[in-house]
């Protein structure tokens, strides 16, 4: 219920269908049994989503869909899902999370994680301790300055401007650590470097509020030079900016997801407001 009622603080006119993915993995039964007992499971299933969406008066709302996906692991089930979006011609998928933690998750992986490496359209994540606001006010774009951070902020911005909430553009200088900022502060050459680059980074992010606020989009930027992570950065000025929605690019591969993780992965795993993010 969370996640219907901010695509719609989101996107207010829109239609949204609720869709499940039944599949032997999200059951925790053998192959074998899931097909003997699929009947069973399927009336189940088509109940329960008839149920949630009995209580509930939108005329864009519209009957929710079951998928069956026989693959007995999350990407299996991730492509079925993909699939039917790609179909049905969805803007947005819509998600609760779990927040799982430690070696469960780590060998398990996650529905939602493995929907964010392979989504071709952006998905709205909501964990169970999310408060929903009434209306989103404030967005905070977190942004390395790369061509798919931009691409992901103008398809941002026109939904900012119909939810007329305000954009925070926040930029945290990746490579000043708390492990290299001694290092670099202790060398001139790396200091001459850091503060010419910074001066630049600091001009491209203010060009691009500056844009958005002559197209009618109230923007104003955080640039953040603190020797600390960058996911840090970015819950720390969530929750100092009262943002009501985190909105950010990913470019996780299956690779980096996987071994050293990814800037959108952390963000989602510890933000207490909702993360929409747009894979390039």
């Amino acid at each position: 219920m969370k996640t219907y009622r901010l695509l719609k603080a989101i996107h207010p006119g829109a239609k949204v269908e609720p869709v499940s993915v039944l599949n032997p993995d999200q059951l925790r039964v053998p192959k074998s049994a899931f097909g003997a007992a699929k009947k069973h499971y399927t009336l189940e299933a088509e109940n329960v989503l008839k149920k949630w969406v009995r209580g509930i008066k939108d005329p864009n709302l519209t009957a929710p869909a079951l998928l069956q996906s026989e693959h007995y692991s999350r990407r299996g089930t991730v492509q079925t899902l993909l699939a039917y979006v790609k179909s049905s011609g969805a803007g947005m998928i819509g998600l609760n999370t779990h927040c799982r933690k430690g070696m469960v998750r780590w060998f398990l992986g996650s529905f939602a994680e493995t929907l964010l490496l392979h989504s071709p359209v952006p998905v709205l994540l909501v964990n169970p301790k999310t408060k929903v606001p009434k209306r989103i006010k404030t967005i905070l774009f977190p942004t390395d300055l790369s061509d798919s951070s931009k691409r992901s902020l103008d398809k941002l911005a026109p939904i900012a401007q119909e939810m007329k909430a305000k954009l925070v553009i926040h930029h945290k200088v990746e490579y000043v650590l708390p492990e290299t900022a001694l290092v670099l502060g202790a060398a001139p050459v790396y200091t001459n470097y850091t503060n010419d680059d910074a001066a630049e980074r600091l001009k491209k992010i203010e060009k691009w509020a500056e844009d958005l606020n002559r197209a009618g989009v109230e923007t104003t930027t955080v640039f953040d030079r603190k020797p600390r992570y960058v996911s840090g950065s970015i819950l720390a000025e969530a929750k100092k900016q009262k943002a009501d929605l985190i909105a950010m690019a990913s470019e996780a591969t299956t690779f980096s997801s996987v071994v050293v993780g990814s800037t959108a992965r952390e963000v989602v795993r510890q933000s207490p407001i909702p993360v929409l993010v747009f894979h390039s």
